[in-house]
């Protein structure tokens, strides 16, 4: 893997998404300067972690937020 993957439990959903997007740009970017006749396994390894990182993507946008639980009021 090119880019170094630190997921924390405390990391709220927001947090993991952003992290997913910026990873999906660096690696895009990467892609771009890179040459098919001089770097095609590079390239394929990049192609495969982004499709991953798409994937996890589209799985925790469709995810529900967790709730917390609700405060109740004094009488």
């Amino acid at each position: 893997m090119l880019t170094k993957k630190i997921t924390l439990l405390a990391d709220s959903k927001e947090v993991r998404l952003a992290d997913y997007r910026a990873r999906i740009i660096l690696l895009t970017e990467k892609l771009g300067g890179l040459n098919i006749l001089e770097h095609p396994c590079e390239i394929q390894s990049i192609c495969k972690e982004i499709v991953s990182l798409k994937n996890s993507l589209r799985t925790e946008s469709c995810e529900p937020l967790r709730k917390s639980p609700p405060m109740h009021s004094k009488k």
